[in-house]
């Protein structure tokens, strides 16, 4: 039984996103050729984990729905380039995919006595902007397990096989089946995400830059939250949060000068992106799909009296939609 769940953690370790976000950039696949429309100028890989409860007659227990729907094979299932190939030569129905490859559902009860549910839905998902909007394209999700090992060690929670592929942005038709599943808010650290998940940049600015440079542009809003107004396009480029800093010219080691001088750009200290999302289930399509609802820039600077470093959340985008 042990060995059974040591060589389970490999090869869901092996399968987890962080290794899936190193591989994919050497080439595209077809679930991330979309991005290569002349109208998105930014776009990156994202893997997030949620949970969702609510209360409302027309929610659904979407993880249960997912790992009944594996098991009976109600749902077609889908494991990545990333597991072993004799495993992806084994289980799949037809030809082995350029990064998901559709298998026989049978795979995902061999573990069945291995593995308790977390509760969690794990989502692969693309973030990108288009025409100066932020998106979210959700390419597949999948219901997680615990691995804990005969001793009762935690190992971490894992797919064992991904559903509802989504590669395209599928529009959503009136009689279509939808259910809400609720409301996220999540913070990225854009330097981690991009160094591992980048898919796009022009000129090769990050979101936050690319955001603050459409707003010089007239497109969008910008609201400093520290006093509620708007910034006019035409000073968003030379906005501060600050008025001055206060600097040290070192004249000797025993007396350095102290100086005010004029604080950098807001861009300067910018640091995480703050994004928050509405989920749905489109159950006629077989499809997650989000709604960026809110998205705010934080910004890093060290505070003048207690000289700690600080990162605090100061501008709102507010989209032209």
């Amino acid at each position: 039984m042990a060995r059974h769940l040591i060589s389970l953690f490999l090869i869901l370790y092996l399968a987890t996103p962080i290794v899936a976000q190193k591989k994919f950039l050497q080439f595209p696949y077809d679930y991330n050729s979309f991005i290569n429309s002349s109208d998105i100028s930014w776009a990156c890989e994202n893997y997030t984990n949620y949970s969702f409860h609510t209360d409302s007659a027309k929610s659904i227990n979407i993880h249960a729905y997912l790992v009944s729907g594996q098991k009976k094979g109600l749902l077609k299932c889908y494991l990545t380039k990333d597991y072993e190939f004799e495993t992806l030569k084994k289980w799949a129905k037809e030809k082995i995919g350029d990064y998901y490859t559709e298998i026989n559902y049978e795979y995902n009860n061999t573990f069945e006595n291995s593995l308790d549910t977390a509760d969690l839905v794990g989502f692969h998902e693309i973030l990108y902007l288009q025409d100066h909007i932020l998106k979210s394209q959700t390419i597949s999700a999948a219901p997680l397990y615990k691995a804990v090992t005969s001793t009762g060690v935690w190992l971490g929670n894992y797919p064992i096989s991904y559903s509802c592929l989504n590669f395209f942005n599928t529009k959503q038709r009136k009689n279509d089946s939808i259910y809400f599943l609720g409301h996220t808010n999540s913070i990225i650290n854009l330097d981690s995400l991009e160094e591992t998940g980048c898919l796009k940049k022009s000129y090769l600015m990050s979101l936050p830059f690319a955001l603050w440079h459409d707003l010089t542009r007239g497109f969008n809003k910008v609201i400093y939250l520290k006093t509620q107004s708007k910034i006019p396009s035409s000073l968003v480029m030379e906005y501060s949060p600050f008025d001055s800093i206060e600097t040290f010219i070192p004249i000797d080691s025993i007396a350095p000068l102290r100086q005010m001088v004029p604080a950098a750009p807001a861009y300067y200290y910018f640091s995480n992106v703050e994004i928050e999302q509405d989920w749905y289930y489109n159950k006629s399509k077989d499809i997650f799909f989000n709604k960026v609802d809110k998205v705010y820039l934080y910004i890093k600077y060290q505070d003048q009296k207690t000289f700690i470093y600080k990162n605090e959340k100061r501008f709102e985008i507010l989209f032209d939609k």
